[in-house]
């Protein structure tokens, strides 16, 4: 399971550079992929932290999740409106600071958590 968060952390480091080059699909793919997907969208049974902490007793690990699960998930979000820009109210501007913000949040997350996994 320490190698599924490791190989989490490097699919989500190409993030900011394609969220700078408004490829938000590539973006949003990365985050809906094994395994990063099971850090926040396919619910408990099947998330990596929930199953570390039932096998090694560090319920730190759970609060961690909620953390990450809220920054991918606002990542996601924040991408995922960008394909709709010119199509909602507004003032039609690309959100990429934000989605960038939460990507490097998440993998601050992830570094924090394999290395109480360690």
């Amino acid at each position: 399971m320490v190698s599924q968060l490791t190989d989490s952390l490097e699919r989500l480091r190409p993030i900011p550079s394609l969220l700078a080059q408004a490829e938000w699909e590539k973006t949003r793919n990365i985050l809906k992929t094994p395994p990063v997907n099971e850090l926040w969208n396919l619910g408990d049974s099947k998330n990596t932290l929930v199953r570390l902490a039932k096998e090694t007793g560090d319920f730190e690990l759970l609060e961690m999740k909620d953390e990450l699960a809220i920054s991918l998930q606002m990542c996601d979000q924040y991408a995922y409106d960008n394909v709709f820009v010119y199509f909602q109210p507004g003032d039609g501007k690309f959100k990429v600071k934000e989605p960038t913000e939460m990507a490097e949040r998440a993998m601050k997350q992830l570094e924090e958590a394999i290395k109480v996994v360690k």
